[in-house]
């Protein structure tokens, strides 16, 4: 099928836009009226624009409270919702009065943050802390509320020290939660994350690889996936050190462990994220 957007003649009971754009992260978003009072909601159309320096965004259908908030008092914060928070999150969402604190309607702990007055939810894994950056409204359509999207940057991150794990975040053990289309949601889970190696080009930039590795790796299984990042990061001492007139890397010489022997590696990159390795 298909259909004009400005015709909106797609045919069917609703209008599958939201139900493709999937899945969409939940920022449950927090903030603090001029009177004091909490205020917290989620929003779906949510995302982090950039790492340096931390950005996220949230749009907001018309000036809701979490708007007027955040533009009286220039903070905010954004917990991660995961499946254990899932009533609490859908609660929070309810249309109630400016005057209602959705933490005390939703049965949630307010945690006191340490650069911006605005609580975060003290039961989520991970929460932001953001300072107001910029606000823009979004082009308009005739009889329809516009959108306003917030920018903030993270000055703070919060991160439940359970999730980490041999020194990475282990992101799918917080099963968060996601947005779909219609009344439906998805949840990340161990069991249904996985990695893949990105393609490394080519000396003359024409064609590209990807470094042999473990594919799909269940993140439970933390010892196999540091054994295949050892591995990776082999594979790329292997193939490169010609080229950098390196020594061969331990695992290279032999006659040691499989970690030993990486950690004689004169050619090793810069320890990257699961799954990955890249020159330094």
């Amino acid at each position: 099928m298909f259909y004009s957007t400005a015709e909106d003649n797609h045919g069917l009971k609703f209008n599958p836009f939201k139900a493709l754009i999937v899945p969409r992260p939940i920022g449950w978003i927090a903030s603090v009226s001029k009177s004091g009072v909490p205020n917290l909601a989620p929003y779906s159309f949510f995302n982090a624009m950039s790492d340096t320096p931390p950005v996220v965004c949230f749009a907001s259908g018309g000036h809701k409270d979490s708007l007027d908030n955040i533009e009286a008092t220039g903070e905010f914060t954004c917990s991660m919702s995961n499946w254990d928070l899932r009533d609490h999150m859908n609660m929070s969402s309810a249309p109630v009065a400016a005057e209602v604190d959705e933490f005390k309607l939703a049965g949630l702990t307010p945690a006191a943050s340490k650069l911006v007055k605005a609580p975060w939810v003290a039961e989520s894994p991970a929460a932001f802390e953001c300072k107001l950056w910029k606000i823009i409204e979004m082009p308009s359509v005739p009889g329809r509320t516009p959108y306003i999207v917030v920018f903030g940057t993270v000055v703070g991150v919060h991160v439940k020290d359970e999730f980490i794990r041999d020194g990475l975040v282990d992101t799918a053990g917080m099963r968060p939660l996601a947005r779909m289309g219609y009344m439906d949601y998805a949840v990340i889970t161990p069991e249904t994350s996985f990695t893949l190696n990105r393609p490394m080009a080519s000396a003359d930039k024409l064609s590209a690889t990807v470094v042999p590795g473990p594919g799909t790796v269940c993140t439970a299984d933390k010892q196999l996936e540091r054994r295949a990042r050892l591995r990776i990061r082999h594979a790329w001492c292997s193939r490169e050190r010609s080229d950098i007139e390196r020594p061969a890397c331990g695992a290279c010489r032999g006659g040691l462990s499989l970690a030993a022997r990486f950690r004689g590696c004169a050619a090793r990159p810069r320890p990257g994220r699961a799954g990955r390795a890249f020159p330094a």
